[in-house]
């Protein structure tokens, strides 16, 4: 076989990551496993822009949110297998930095300015890529709560646990942006 696909490993529920041992349901696997998650949710999406030259740019910037989480996943494995610590002089890992937080703060920037306000809460849907950005987005809200559970016996960076929270927010951004390209009305509950 060219390719491992499997190594039966952790046939019983068990990860030998490195130096240590954790089992499958640690919260750590809880997060690496709803950031990636995320960046399939993510996949798809980019897929339905790249069907519809009026989602180009969409399609750019969820790809760019795509490099920044397989970033973010880098970071938290290494720091939580313990194969590199923030503090090493020079990190040799990617990690994530301000500046990918500013970018998901500039892309909502540039959103908005074309965005009617938002008045109300809205229903999730319209367009399937706006759908696909909401799951997406409620995984990145999901991966953001497994962030902080883990901080509780794993120190994660400040910008990790700012990027996650920034990212939910462009999602959301995006999902609403896709349906004004498409001139889909926003649903609003009639509750």
């Amino acid at each position: 076989m060219k390719t491992t696909f499997y190594t039966g490993v952790g046939d019983k529920g068990i990860s030998n990551t490195g130096k240590k041992q954790f089992a499958k349901d640690d919260p750590i696997f809880m997060l690496l496993g709803s950031l990636d998650e995320c960046t399939s949710w993510l996949g798809l999406a980019k897929v339905t822009a790249s069907g519809d030259s009026k989602m180009k740019r969409i399609g750019n910037w969820l790809l760019a949110l795509q490099e920044m989480m397989f970033i973010a996943q880098a970071e938290v494995a290494t720091i939580a297998f313990d194969y590199g610590k923030y503090e090493d002089k020079i990190r040799k890992f990617p990690f994530i930095k301000e500046n990918h937080t500013h970018d998901c703060e500039e892309m909502i920037g540039k959103i908005d300015q074309e965005l009617p306000m938002l008045r109300s809460f809205i229903l999730p849907g319209g367009c399937e890529l706006a759908a696909q950005c909401d799951i997406a987005r409620t995984i990145a809200r999901k991966a953001e709560r497994y962030a902080v559970i883990t901080t509780r016996t794993v120190k994660f960076s400040a910008e990790l646990l700012a990027f996650l929270n920034r990212l939910s927010s462009a999602l959301f951004a995006l999902g609403r942006y896709a349906n004004f390209l498409k001139g889909i009305a926003e649903e609003h509950p009639r509750y």
